[in-house]
């Protein structure tokens, strides 16, 4: 078991559909992650998509999900169209890296899910494909809960405290985007302790292919061998660690 989570440390994000690997990243040297199931679901976004490469050009496309949704539905409440789409995205994922080094590998837990899923629910999609990550890559899991069972609170900042105080974790792991400049700052370093990752650091020590925007991980670990993948992970560990560090350090 490849272990890499960060004691006492947390991470909150909506759940997308085949993410790229900072998001997985994080999520791996996470101690809890809560899924932000009670949100809006945003169209056109990463929730029902990703991208791969096309084989031959190696041009970047979208692989989607086709929803069905109303303009204030939750990300919880989506729903797949029932029109075989995972047929068609199981086709497309294999036209385009059946050929690549590692596909065998990975490809019949892949297809067997896409086969046998018979939820029709997008966050239950999205949840399976993050964790057969872990599992293919046999890493320890994050203890997961659901925003929408710890608190009902409509208020952004109080939403995330809420949840860090039900989880009892007070290290709060971001990524390197702006996410957190829509709360209240002040609040927040009242309660909570929060990371942003280095991103210099990472774009300098992590394969640049890694970082490629939105790229999910299939392609990845179609085109990498585990060791390399989970070389990377402890990369971005290592710089999570030195962060959580120096944030302890101050308070």
């Amino acid at each position: 078991m490849n272990y890499f989570r960060i004691k006492e440390t947390i991470s909150i994000h909506q759940p997308l559909f085949i993410p790229w690997i900072p998001y997985m990243a994080r999520l791996s040297v996470s101690d809890t992650f809560v899924v932000l199931d009670d949100v809006q679901y945003r169209k056109d976004y990463y929730q029902n998509r990703t991208i791969i490469k096309e084989r031959k050009s190696e041009r970047r496309e979208w692989l989607t999900i086709s929803v069905k949704h109303r303009l204030e539905d939750t990300i919880k409440s989506v729903e797949i169209e029932k029109n075989n789409i995972l047929k068609k995205v199981k086709n497309k994922i294999y036209h385009n890296y059946h050929d690549k080094k590692y596909f065998s590998i990975y490809w019949e837990p892949i297809e067997s899910l896409l086969i046998n899923s018979e939820s029709v629910k997008l966050i239950d999609l999205n949840l399976s494909f993050i964790e057969l990550f872990f599992d293919v890559l046999n890493i320890n899991k994050p203890s997961i809960f659901f925003s929408s069972v710890i608190c009902e609170n409509r208020d952004r900042t109080e939403k995330i405290i809420n949840i860090c105080q039900f989880t009892q974790k007070k290290i709060f792991l971001n990524g390197w985007g702006r996410s957190l400049e829509i709360h209240n700052q002040e609040r927040l370093r009242e309660e909570i302790i929060f990371v942003r990752l280095d991103k210099e650091k990472v774009m300098r020590e992590v394969y640049n292919e890694f970082l490629e925007q939105g790229l999910g991980f299939l392609d990845i670990i179609f085109n990498y061998s585990p060791k390399i993948i989970l070389n990377n992970i402890e990369i971005i560990r290592q710089i999570y660690l030195e962060e959580v560090t120096e944030c302890l350090n101050e308070r």
